[in-house]
C-alpha cells in the first residue's frame, strides 16, 4: 500500500497546524504571566508610595497636635482632611484624639490615626502616638512610640 503524495503532505501540515497552535498557547501563557507580574509590581510601588505618605500624614498630624498644645487650645478630638497631596492630588484624613495619661496627670498622651488616600477601604492606615508632659512653661515631648 503506498501512500500518496497528498496524503504525506496533509499530515505534515496538520502536524505542523498542532505544533503552531501549542507554540502560540505557549507564548501566550507566558505573555499573561509577564503583564500579571508588572500589574502586580506597580501595584506594590503604589502601596509603599501611600505607606510613606500615611506615615507622613500621621507625623503632620503629630506635630499639629503638638502646636495647638503649646497655644494652650482647649481640645480633645480633631479630624483633618488635606488635600492635594502627592502626584495625583490625592486627599488624606487623620483622625487625633487627645486623653489624659491615667497613670501620670501631668501627661497627656496624642493619638493619631491617619489614612491615605481617603478612601473607606483601599488605603494604608498609620498610628502613631505620642506622650507629652504639660508644664507651666509650654510642653516637653516625653516620650514616642508608634
Amino acid at each position: 500500500m503506498k501512500r500518496n503524495r497528498t496524503q504525506v503532505t496533509h499530515r505534515r501540515a496538520g502536524t505542523a497546524m498542532i505544533v503552531a497552535v501549542v507554540c502560540l498557547t505557549l507564548l501566550a501563557a507566558i505573555t499573561v504571566s509577564l503583564v500579571r507580574l508588572a500589574v502586580a509590581s506597580q501595584h506594590q510601588v503604589e502601596r509603599e508610595g501611600w505607606r510613606l505618605q500615611s506615615a507622613w500624614l500621621a507625623e503632620s498630624a503629630l506635630n499639629r497636635a503638638i502646636a495647638r498644645i503649646d497655644r494652650g487650645e482647649n481640645w480633645d478630638s480633631d479630624e483633618w482632611t488635606p488635600t492635594g497631596i502627592g502626584p495625583v492630588n490625592s486627599s488624606g484624613r487623620t483622625t487625633t484624639t487627645l486623653a489624659p495619661d491615667p497613670d501620670n496627670e501631668s501627661h497627656w498622651t496624642i493619638t493619631v490615626v491617619a489614612d491615605f488616600p481617603d478612601h473607606p477601604t483601599d488605603r494604608v492606615r498609620t498610628t502613631r502616638s505620642r506622650t507629652v508632659s504639660r508644664t507651666n512653661n509650654g510642653n516637653e515631648t516625653a516620650e514616642d512610640s508608634e
